[in-house]
């Protein structure tokens, strides 16, 4: 089976093109042999939807934006951001008419790029930890990636990745699996949950980990600092790696952007 067919591939988020490009006009692009059309509001939204008006068929790419509407070359219908069709010049009073809406799919800007998941997404964005991993595995590491439940295990086993059980909450759950390793990323910079934990795996649990490692064969410490986290706790755990590198004699790596630094796997081996 292709893989391009494989139901779970529309559910994850991926960088389309730089935002930058999509502020220009309306945008085509194929994902997973979806024909989408990238357009931005007047309010500076992001709209991801199928690239067809449903009048005539004709490529809502090839048309423009009329403040919070995207307008279709043809006929000149008009749809919102949600894929409603707000206006139809012949019908002035005929915007939302029954059967005119467009698919949608979920959109947002990430770190100078526009992201689309095709279907309900299986979670909160994560660019860093993509882009990251994905450039460890083209340059032929072996990477091992951890969730704290189980379901999650599949998830990571189908990135191409060995997948172990771990809790960034318990620390002790980490340092099991790091007996063999030569660097560790901690890439939790879209962690969801309660505010509390959160600042706990960016805080004290880190930094308890941290401590830890000059018991290890551990080389190399890569710490995430952005992503939908409080930017102040992110701020607090990069300055918390930072004095543990200076510490512990730990090299350490602070991630802020995924254009930003290049790690250096050559140091690693």
């Amino acid at each position: 089976m292709l893989a391009t067919r494989q139901p779970v591939l529309r559910r994850f988020w991926y960088p389309v093109m730089p935002a930058a490009l999509v502020d220009q006009g309306p945008q085509p692009f194929t994902l997973l042999d979806e024909r989408i059309v990238l357009w931005k509001d007047g309010n500076g939204r992001y709209a991801a939807m199928a690239d067809r008006c449903p009048h005539r068929s004709a490529q809502l790419s090839k048309g423009w934006v009329d403040g919070n509407a995207l307008v279709c070359p043809y006929h000149g219908w008009a749809y919102d951001g949600s894929g409603t069709c707000v206006r139809v010049p012949q019908r002035p009073d005929s915007g939302g008419l029954k059967g005119t809406a467009v698919e949608t799919f979920a959109c947002t800007e990430r770190y100078g790029h526009v992201w689309v998941a095709l279907d309900e997404p299986l979670g909160a964005l994560d660019a860093l930890t993509r882009i990251e991993m994905q450039r460890l595995l083209e340059q032929g590491w072996e990477v091992r990636g951890t969730s704290r439940h189980e379901q999650g295990l599949a998830l990571v086993e189908a990135a191409g990745i060995e997948p172990a059980l771990a809790d960034p909450q318990q620390p002790g759950t980490l340092l099991d699996l790091v007996g063999d390793v030569t660097a560790v990323y901690w890439l939790l910079g879209s962690a969801s949950g309660e505010a509390e934990n959160i600042e706990a795996v960016h805080g004290p649990r880190l930094e308890r980990f941290l401590e830890r490692l000059v018991e290890t064969p551990v080389r190399r410490f890569v710490y995430e600092a952005a992503g939908s986290v409080d930017p102040a706790v992110l701020a607090k755990g990069a300055s918390a790696v930072r004095k543990a590198g200076e510490t512990w004699r730990i090299p350490v790596e602070v991630l802020d952007h995924p254009a930003g630094p290049q790690i250096d796997v050559s140091k690693l081996g």
